[in-house]
């Protein structure tokens, strides 16, 4: 009889199987087929559940090494760390000694349209290398994405209005079907007049005033109607003229004005759609020299017009391609040469001037954005010899001044973000290089940057600076972020830059709000005291200061979330401080960096939540009344709420007095209750609490109103 063999025992033992659950959490509890539905699957609907909830969970539970453990190095490769499985983008990254930053890109899918951003974006530097709770951050705004429709179709319900392309067969029936739509003369004049006399119009000047009302009172034609119901005579427009050049940019201008600035006008289709068309439809020449000047001011009223959500692509950057081309074919980059050939006025050539400088600025802010080469060569011109801006009035020093700082600024951001988008970038010390550079053009007294930044900081010595500092005050922290990010750089000064840049232009832009809230408040008090209105400077400010506290944001949150790693965690360098400056406070008056110990994130992120405070705190209740209504700022204050409320029941879960803050639980454990904590925050809707917040202050007002008046 055969003897039976004993097992051998140094065989290895057969590991369980671990990867990633796709399907949803009702269906993962109650071992259903899950047919992976966005935004909602299957099973959920046929029960009526409020929600769908996907998630990165594992199938079984992993070690502190496995999970949240990560090198300092990134990996080149794609991993389980620097997946996204929540939704359908993903990023790619190749094998590259040199560390080309081209291999450092994110595509992203909505709705089964694509867009790919590059290294100096804020979505691939994001979602490079995510670690677990770095995942979990995003994939719980993902979430917040479904809950936003929403909200917008309470609140927000003319927001995205439909494209209506006219045919251009006849162009003088078209302009008579425009006047019937248009408000009396004199609500359009005073319109053309705001806006001229407006901080808009005096930060850009790209169309001349003079020009703009000559053209207006030549080509509209006026007639005095009587009305039935006051039986006075109101001049209503009964024609446009085409002008006998036939350039309809004259006209597309001051539509353009009317459209996006006039209060409560809400244009016709016959309106917008003339309006697009003359934008995109290549029926129209580029030989005109004021379809730049259309094309750009289209672009700087959408972006103030703006209420778009921060997720959404924004398609308005198509624009600047097409000034790009343009300004391209017309040659204003030597404008200086053909301008005596002209019959411009100086004031027309200043406004061309003009032009073409903020077509290079927002050519470089949109190439930052979405991490693409510049649409402008830099090789077509010479900064050198580039035109002043200077002109002969009683502002010529101011002019002056306006043209330097332009000037220095497009010299170094320019060649800067192109060659941080181009296949040439191998050289990761010139990241410090550029923030350098970056630094001193700020610190050399060009910009007084002190007046932006500084605690309790809020008239800024000349309003042409502020979408200056706004770029360049965003690029600071990206370039730490990127060194960090990309070439895992884990040095005293790179933590402490993104921190401190992060802070600075969050305390930037709170300033801006204040101060736009005041400016409103000063120059036109009926205005102001209008509940449903967003007023003019307010306005601007959130137009300005929206990118950067969306991407500032992201980047700060996900710095945080990175940290959380065993070795941190353990040591406690960069979340808390052992000697004894837990609540260190970061001075915003300068740009240096501490390079002999850590900042600590936690009191950081404390330092964000009292900063935000002096726009969401209760004093602030007059400027809630218009914050209320704007869907971006809503969202912002959102994105800083949730971020804010999930980074804090974090700390609670791993902060432990008495023992210098080491963990006292394993990684499988920190991780069930860090998802615990984050899944219950999936079911808020962060609109409405943001909305609940803004309106609290003024609803007891409203009450204490009433009661005083019975």
């Amino acid at each position: 009889m055969m003897d039976i063999a004993a097992p051998v025992t140094d065989a290895p033992a057969k590991k369980r199987r671990r990867k990633v659950m796709k399907t949803c959490l009702f269906c993962q509890k109650r071992k259903l087929k899950c047919d992976r539905a966005r935004p909602k699957c299957q099973q959920c609907a046929t029960r009526k559940l409020p929600e769908c909830i996907y998630t990165n969970g594992f199938n079984f539970d992993v070690t502190v090494e496995e999970l949240i453990g990560k090198s300092p190095i990134p990996p080149q490769t794609p991993s389980a760390s620097s997946t996204v499985s929540n939704t359908d983008s993903k990023n790619i990254t190749t094998n590259d000694d040199d560390k080309d930053l081209l291999n450092f890109q994110f595509m992203d899918s909505q709705e089964g349209q694509y867009h790919m951003y590059g290294p100096t974006s804020w979505q691939a530097i994001v979602n490079y290398d995510k670690g677990a709770f770095e995942r979990e951050y995003i994939d719980l705004w993902n979430v917040q994405k479904i809950k936003y429709n929403d909200w917008k179709e309470r609140n927000c319900p003319v927001e995205k209005k439909p494209k209506y392309w006219i045919h251009f067969h006849d162009v003088s029936n078209i302009l008579k079907i425009i006047c019937n739509v248009l408000p009396t003369y004199e609500k359009t004049r005073d319109t053309l007049d705001r806006f001229f006399s407006s901080t808009l119009h005096d930060v850009y000047r790209i169309v001349d005033r003079k020009q703009t009302m000559d053209e207006f009172n030549k080509l509209f034609t006026v007639t005095g109607v009587e009305p039935s119901f006051e039986g006075l005579l109101t001049d209503v427009f009964t024609d446009i003229k085409i002008p006998a050049d036939s350039n309809l940019y004259y006209i597309g201008i001051i539509l353009l004005i009317i459209t996006h600035t006039m209060p409560n006008f809400n244009p016709d289709k016959s309106l917008t759609g003339f309006l697009e068309q003359l934008a995109f439809s290549p029926r129209f020449s580029d030989h005109f020299v004021e379809r730049p000047q259309f094309l750009l001011l289209m672009y700087l009223l959408r972006e103030y017009q703006s209420n778009l959500p921060i997720w959404e692509t924004n398609q308005n950057n198509n624009l600047i391609m097409s000034i790009c081309q343009s300004c391209t074919i017309l040659g204003l980059d030597k404008i200086e040469k053909w301008c005596v050939k002209s019959n411009y006025s100086d004031d027309v050539i200043y406004s061309l001037k003009r032009t073409f400088y903020w077509t290079m600025f927002f050519d470089v802010k949109v190439s930052f954005e979405e991490g693409r080469a510049l649409y402008l060569s830099d090789e077509r011109f010479d900064y050198d010899e580039l035109y002043n801006l200077e002109r002969n009035e009683p502002e010529t020093d101011r002019e002056i001044r306006r043209s330097a700082v332009m000037t220095k600024f497009l010299k170094i951001v320019r060649p800067m973000v192109n060659n941080l988008n181009s296949t040439n970038f191998r050289d990761k010390n010139l990241l410090n290089y550029y923030a350098k550079q970056l630094v001193d053009y700020f610190e050399c007294g060009v910009i007084p940057i002190n007046l932006y930044i500084g605690k309790g900081k809020l008239l800024p010595a000349d309003v042409f600076d502020l979408p200056i500092v706004a770029l360049g005050g965003t690029i600071l922290p990206a370039l730490y972020h990127m060194r960090k990010k990309y070439f895992g750089e884990n040095s005293i000064e790179v933590n402490n830059g993104i921190i401190k840049y992060c802070l600075l232009m969050v305390n930037y832009s709170c300033n801006i709000v204040l101060w736009s809230d005041q400016m409103d408040s000063f120059i036109d008090p009926q205005y102001y005291t209008n509940k449903g209105t967003i007023t003019h400077h307010l306005r601007y400010a959130i137009c300005l200061t929206a990118p950067i506290m969306k991407r500032v944001l992201f980047q700060f949150h996900d710095y945080y979330f990175q940290n959380i790693s065993a070795e941190n965690l353990s040591l406690s360098y960069q979340l808390y401080d052992k000697e004894g400056f837990e609540n260190q406070y970061i001075l915003l008056d300068n740009f240096d960096i501490e390079t002999s110990h850590y900042y600590q994130i936690i009191p950081a992120m404390q330092q964000v939540e009292s900063i935000e405070k002096s726009i969401m705190g209760h004093t602030a209740y007059e400027l809630h009344k218009r914050l209320h209504y704007s869907a971006t700022f809503v969202t912002l204050s959102g994105l800083q709420m949730i971020s804010y409320i999930l980074a804090v029941q974090t700390i609670k879960l791993i902060k432990c007095p008495g023992e210098n803050q080491t963990i006292q639980q394993n990684g499988s454990d920190l991780w069930n209750e860090y998802r615990s904590v984050s899944s219950r925050l999936w079911r808020i809707n962060v609109f409405d609490l943001v909305q609940k917040k803004l309106a609290a202050r003024t609803e007891h007002e409203d009450a204490s109103a009433r009661y005083t008046f019975t």
